[in-house]
């Protein structure tokens, strides 16, 4: 189910952004350029829509399902309403075929600027001072609206019959939104549409290969098709990557809603412990990604860089000889060819207002209103995450899982923020490694390590963890440890608080060890430590000596010959605005040339004839009247004729062969343009002159 948007005129739903010098108030789009209407902007309409349907129907109006849906301010566990963002018909493929076509020989036309002015336009505006009643002085904005008769979808979660009633009233009621929306802009039409948004194609796990008792590592793959906010300890900034503590949340709550229990007596069930309690079930950190589904770990603090510079060392094993740097923020997908992929995770700002408790007022005031900004994982990235657990569990997990292949993390979920895709699920299988005798190997925390000592406090130590994994792995001795230090806290969604912070050996902290016996595990990557079924405590093992380190960006190979299907009209539209640019820029030139032997009146009298003029013919049939003989020739000059016009500019245009074949027959449209720019030229050039 979704709610369809349509506009009836333009649209400004603000950013926040500006355009230094150009524009004063943005619009939201994406990376490609495509605007989109958040969904904070319609959950909001829709709930004021909900209020004005109360105060029309009094004690008919059905409370109870209103509170359901929207939930009280600042609690999202009690609205049961989930919104996405509002895109266009057919965004996925659009956007899809705007990047491969950005690798393409086409590319030019597929520049993000020319893909939002298809889709918006300009407006401008001034104050005007009541007394003189002209415009004030600096006082000239320029604001951008999505163009009327555009239609956006916002997805919404599966509601029962009396709540979906509900909402196709509110949607009724839902008018006008966004900014001027009682000066012309913002008027809407609103409606549930029934289309499903279920997803096709994805790959997922065969539950029917789940073998009850026996082990298995899930892997998920996620594209995140919403900003996401995972607030940090703290709570300042998010952080860039998705915990498992909060996947394990998820599918927490998930199973909650699914099974209709109490959320404050969850823990008496047996499978919600055995599932989410016991430790049985081990949900790992989601990090970044790539487009094939590569797995990336935080940099061990082995892995530097040198400070000035691009060279990257090990300090495991080379000998370093001038000042070198951490990468924290970078992450790594180790290759077998020594040449490996990184990665950084893309992060935004959305600022955000709440509007006044006075609902005639339309925006945050200085005494009433709060603003504030959310820094976000950016949309469109890809990440990987896994869970280990039987097939009896991972069952149970996986028919939690929604039809449309989408779950809800992190802060404002319910509305704009943390929806993640799945894309993928598949079961990894584990290879077997041999730890050689005398061999010096790398232990690399990919997760927070949590432990305790002999005194039950909350702290990590390289000797508990020798202690620790020594009966796992066999002997070894510590030949040198890369530290990094942080604390963390586990945040409760029931309670609404974090529990005790922990002293933690934090991810990318690396030692380096000298095993003293041969030992084969089942697998490289060890788990330590507390809270392991929160993501706590994974460990990597590596080679100590990786050779010559080669970090390069993972870049995805171009299509061969793509093809054009969902941005035919868009193609179609840039070009013709790029032709027309073209033309100008000619027509500008040619009548530089010409003004200074032509006379001002003639000029003025044919740029009438244009205005009221379709083709050139009517063009020429309005000049012939003119009954002057000098004065009727003169007009004549001034304009060229179409076979003129096609040989001489239109086929000498630098992109004449990329042009869409409709484009080429339509002459008289680009005709007329050159036409009314060499004229317009011609009668600046006349002013400068007078």
């Amino acid at each position: 189910m979704r709610i369809k948007l349509e506009l009836i005129s333009d649209l400004c739903t603000s950013s926040g952004d500006t355009v230094s010098g150009i524009i004063d108030t943005e619009i939201c789009y994406d990376e490609n350029g495509i605007p989109y209407i958040p969904a904070k902007r319609v959950k909001g309409c829709l709930k004021e829509a909900a209020l004005e349907l109360k105060d029309a129907l009094g004690n008919e109006f059905d409370e109870e399902t209103f509170k359901k849906l929207f939930g009280k301010s600042g609690d999202d566990r009690s609205a049961s309403l989930v919104i996405s963002n509002g895109y266009i018909e057919n965004y996925n493929n659009i956007s899809k075929e705007i990047k491969m076509m950005k690798t393409s020989d086409k590319k030019y036309y597929y520049q993000k600027q020319f893909i939002v002015e298809n889709y918006t336009s300009l407006r401008t505006n001034t104050r005007v001072d009541r007394e003189t009643l002209t415009a004030e002085e600096d006082t000239l904005r320029i604001t951008r609206v999505i163009d009327r008769g555009n239609t956006f979808y916002f997805d919404i979660n599966d509601l029962d019959k009396q709540e979906k009633d509900f909402l196709e009233k509110v949607c009724k009621v839902f008018r006008r939104m966004g900014l001027a929306r009682t000066r012309g802009l913002g008027e809407v039409k609103c409606s549930l549409d029934s289309a499903s948004n279920t997803s096709g194609g994805i790959s997922m796990v065969d539950q029917n290969k789940l073998n009850d008792q026996n082990i298995y590592t899930v892997k998920f793959h996620f594209q995140n098709i919403s900003d996401l906010v995972i607030s940090a300890v703290g709570g300042e900034g998010t952080l860039d990557y998705i915990p498992g503590s909060t996947i394990m949340g998820y599918f927490a709550n998930s199973y909650i809603q699914k099974k209709k229990m109490d959320k404050q007596k969850a823990y008496k069930d047996k499978n919600f412990n055995e599932l989410f309690i016991s430790g049985k079930v081990i949900f790992s950190n989601a990090y970044i990604s790539d487009e094939i589904g590569n797995t990336y770990l935080p940099c061990p603090r082995t892995v530097v860089k040198q400070k000035d510079g691009e060279k990257v060392y090990n300090k495991a094993s080379d000998n370093i000889e001038e000042q070198v740097r951490n990468m924290d923020a970078t992450y790594i997908s180790f290759q077998p060819n020594g040449t490996h992929y990184k990665k950084q995770t893309e992060k935004a700002v959305h600022f955000h207002h709440q509007r006044p408790k006075d609902r005639s007022i339309g925006h945050a005031t200085e005494n009433e209103g709060v603003f504030f900004q959310y820094e976000t994982i950016k949309e469109g990235q890809y990440f990987v995450s896994s869970i280990t657990a039987t097939g009896a569990n991972l069952k149970k997990l996986l028919d939690t899982i929604p039809n449309n292949k989408t779950i809800s993390v992190g802060k404002s979920r319910s509305s704009q923020y943390g929806n993640l895709k799945i894309t993928k699920t598949e079961i990894t299988n584990n290879t077997p490694l041999t730890l050689k005798n005398n061999q010096e190997y790398v232990l690399a925390l990919t997760s927070a390590l949590i432990n305790t000592n002999e005194n039950n406090d909350y702290t990590s130590t390289v000797q508990q963890l020798k202690t620790e994994l020594e009966p796992i792995i066999g002997k070894f001795e510590i030949m040198g440890t890369y530290l990094k230090f942080a604390e963390t806290s586990v945040y409760n969604a029931v309670s609404k608080t974090s529990s005790v912070r922990y002293n933690t050996l934090d991810r990318s902290t690396a030692i380096k060890i000298k095993m003293n016996q041969d030992k084969t595990i089942n697998t490289d990557t060890l788990w330590a430590g507390l809270m392991n079924n929160m993501g706590f405590g994974q460990i990597k093992v590596l080679n100590a000596d990786m050779g010559n380190i080669q970090l390069i960006n993972y870049e995805p190979l171009p299509a061969a010959n793509p093809q054009i299907n969902f941005t035919q009209s868009i193609y179609k539209t840039i070009q013709e605005k790029t032709v027309i640019s073209h033309i100008k820029v000619i027509a500008a030139s040619e009548a530089s040339k010409k003004a200074k032997t032509v006379n001002s009146t003639s000029v003025n009298q044919i740029i009438q004839f244009v205005k009221i003029s379709q083709t050139y013919q009517e063009i020429m049939d309005k000049i012939n009247t003119i009954k002057i003989t000098d004065k009727k020739n003169e007009c004549l000059s001034l304009i060229k004729e179409p076979g003129k016009f096609k040989t001489e500019v239109f086929e000498k245009l630098p992109i004449y062969q990329q042009l869409d074949p409709a484009l080429k027959t339509d002459i008289n449209k680009f005709h007329m343009h050159y036409i009314k720019a060499y004229l317009m030229q011609i009668k600046y050039e006349l002013r400068k002159v007078s």
